[in-house]
């Protein structure tokens, strides 16, 4: 199984990767401190690394598509908050 507990996200046995992925995905875009953002950012993307490794050959098309959107966003948030934090 890939690592996927995060020091900040406890994760109760019998929680699915994607479920995993899909709360931390939605804690950094949900996030209004911008300075927690970036932390957040980072471990969304690492829990949807590791499961994109593992859906390379057991998921559905349908994860796939989820996955690349959101990892999507998460760029485009990084983005917005790093505009957000240069101007304060």
């Amino acid at each position: 199984m890939p690592r996927l507990m995060f020091p900040t996200v406890p994760v109760p046995s019998g929680v699915s990767s994607r479920s995993i992925w899909e709360r931390l995905y939605q804690r950094a875009i949900l996030e209004l401190d911008y300075a927690k953002v970036p932390e957040q950012i980072a471990e969304a993307r690492h829990a949807m690394h590791d499961r994109a490794e593992e859906i390379l050959t057991e998921s559905s098309s349908n994860e796939r598509g989820a996955l690349n959107k959101a990892l999507r966003n998460l760029s485009l948030l990084e983005d917005v908050t790093a505009r957000e934090t240069s101007m304060e």
